[in-house]
């Protein structure tokens, strides 16, 4: 897996390391959604700081919007 959910008491941040393909990115959209806490979240934040690089098209951010 090349991210990581930290749940934070008002939101959440997806923390993407290595060669983040578009199937984790919509992994980890779809976790974060179907988490019971994500209804009370005021923030989502994408973290590519440590991501190598990604295969993101604007397909894959259509789906995941």
């Amino acid at each position: 897996m090349a991210y990581e959910l930290v749940w934070e008491p008002d939101g959440v941040v997806k923390q993407f390391s290595g060669l983040v393909s578009a199937r984790e990115f919509i992994n980890a959209v779809e976790r974060v959604q179907g988490d019971a806490r994500f209804d009370d979240a005021r923030y989502v934040i994408n973290d590519f700081s440590a991501a190598a690089g990604h295969q993101l098209s604007e397909e894959a951010l259509t789906e995941a919007a």
